[in-house]
């Protein structure tokens, strides 16, 4: 089965910035089961038969992001009552008792569990750190695909290139936010983009047009819910 992601209106390839290479994925990628199989260069056509086409001509495509620091258990303490409008260590301390049971140490940088608002979280940081001239949104991209990788000793993951995993994320930018923008990367990060419109991991698409193709979304929730007032109350 062969997946052509034709014509995206961008797309994010690290390879071919961090290595100084001509990489030409202008006219997209070519899926077989779960590998990339061929980057189609700007006004050529694959080079085998293909079985079926995503037109991605209004969506970014990025190599599927990846998360090395995760609290995953604390999607059960988001915005508990008693640690808000705290200083650090008595916040800390306010969910300490909750955490004991769980085995975490400490949340992420955003209780809504988003990777991409990660991206731009560490985009900020880096410029307040550095300046803006230091840190683009390119780095940032970098530390979410390639980067992150490289820290797992994954070089099948994190890249858009033959052989590697397929796993992409598509994001398009028809919200007011982006309204006018010229660089759409870039815009990805600066017009801060929070959901993602497909998501195919292992050659398998997971979620599409925003809806999620093998979880029951509100079961999973009133679960979620469920679970986390539990939680609480017993503290």
């Amino acid at each position: 089965m062969r997946t052509w992601i034709k014509s995206p209106l961008a797309i994010y390839v690290p390879l071919a910035i961090y290595v100084s290479e001509s990489i030409d994925a202008g006219n997209g990628i070519v899926v077989k089961n779960d590998r990339i199989e061929e980057l189609v260069k700007s006004g050529s056509k694959p080079q085998r038969e293909i079985d079926s086409i995503i037109d991605a001509s209004d969506q970014v495509v990025l190599p599927g992001l990846i998360n090395t620091h995760h609290h995953y258990y604390e999607i059960l303490t988001r915005a508990v009552p008693a640690s808000l409008n705290k200083g650090l260590f008595t916040w800390l301390k306010s969910l300490y008792p909750i955490w004991a049971g769980l085995g975490v140490d400490g949340p992420a940088s955003n209780d809504c569990s988003n990777i991409i608002q990660e991206v731009r979280q560490a985009f900020l940081l880096n410029r307040l750190q550095y300046g803006a001239s230091r840190f683009s949104h390119i780095e940032a991209l970098n530390l979410a695909t390639s980067g992150s990788a490289a820290c797992l000793g994954r070089p099948d993951v994190g890249e858009i290139k033959v052989g590697s995993q397929a796993n992409l994320a598509m994001f398009k930018l028809n919200e007011l936010r982006f309204s006018g923008v010229g660089d759409p990367l870039a815009a990805l990060i600066l017009c801060n983009a929070h959901k993602v419109d497909n998501l195919m991991i292992a050659g398998k698409w997971k979620i599409s047009n925003g809806d999620f193709l093998d979880s029951d979304i509100k079961t999973l929730q009133a679960r979620h819910d469920s679970l986390a007032q539990k939680l609480r109350s017993t503290v």
